[in-house]
């Protein structure tokens, strides 16, 4: 059988039937959040490979990592900075305690909190993904921009994050 060919509007962008190309501003705005999605979604997975691959870690781990390099701190206060439920944290924090990245300590005020601190190894693998993240980072994230662009997306970012940390401070 013959092929039936298309003859209504076609994507200008994707080369796929079904639109002329002209979106209503929602559409826009709809596909302006996917784009933004999709670039974050595949560069935390270039990082995360290279994490993987590099340090033996995941990027979730190497993210904790560099918030106890800031000193010891509470389970909830690791799930309210990294955007975690409490349960998830202890989740890491225990597969972290394993590899013999951290260490728990009951707090000194309080002997029910648990508190999580890095180990001599913990510091030694931050600083080791620490120069993996850069050199990933130089080439997928920073090599494609340039100065300009990176400030606007610079300001953008921090105006996104303080209007959802707004919005939502925790998952807790």
């Amino acid at each position: 059988m013959g092929e039936i060919a298309w003859t209504g509007p076609v994507d200008g962008m994707t080369g796929c039937p079904g639109t002329d190309g002209l979106q209503d501003p929602d559409e826009e705005l709809i596909r302006e959040f996917g784009l933004l999605l999709s670039a974050t979604n595949r560069l935390e997975r270039i990082a995360g490979k290279a994490f993987e691959h590099d340090a033996g870690i995941t990027h979730a781990m190497f993210e904790m990592l560099r918030r106890l390099n800031e000193g010891c701190s509470s389970m909830s206060h690791l799930a309210e900075e990294m955007i975690f439920t409490s349960g998830g944290v202890t989740r890491l924090i225990d597969r972290m305690e394993k590899a013999g990245l951290v260490e728990r300590y009951a707090s000194d005020t309080d002997r029910r909190v648990q508190k999580a601190g890095l180990t001599d190894k913990g510091r030694e693998t931050l600083a080791l993904a620490e120069r993996i993240h850069v050199v990933t980072l130089r080439r997928a994230f920073a090599g494609q921009l340039t100065a300009g662009q990176r400030a606007a997306l610079k300001q953008i970012l921090v105006t996104l994050e303080h209007s959802s940390r707004t919005e939502l401070p925790s998952l807790g």
